[in-house]
């Protein structure tokens, strides 16, 4: 679905529910969808929201950055991005370190 971009604003309402999976991998999946349809995702910015405070840090991190391309706004996804700088895994700082 994330390859598909906006293209996938048909299933908006379903990969936003996966977002309150109890499974880290499909939330991170969703988060990366939604982040690639850009503003045609603005639907799901509560939700995308919320999951700027998810346990698991690549979900936040893709989560920020969906906030971020929905909204054009970069203020409300830098706290979040700075918090994935010191998470634990290298793959995670990285990618924060990218989009910072």
């Amino acid at each position: 679905l994330a390859a598909l971009g906006a293209e996938a604003k048909p299933a908006l309402d379903e990969i936003v529910a996966f977002l309150a999976s109890d499974k880290a991998n499909l939330r991170m999946a969703a988060a990366v969808a939604v982040a690639d349809m850009g503003v045609e995702a603005k639907a799901a910015l509560p939700a995308i929201r919320k999951a700027m405070k998810d346990e698991d840090a690549n979900v936040r991190l893709y989560a920020a950055q969906g906030v971020y391309r929905i909204t054009g706004k970069a203020a409300e996804a830098v706290p979040t991005l700075k918090g994935c700088l010191s998470d634990s895994e290298a793959g995670v700082r990285a990618a924060a370190a990218q989009v910072l």
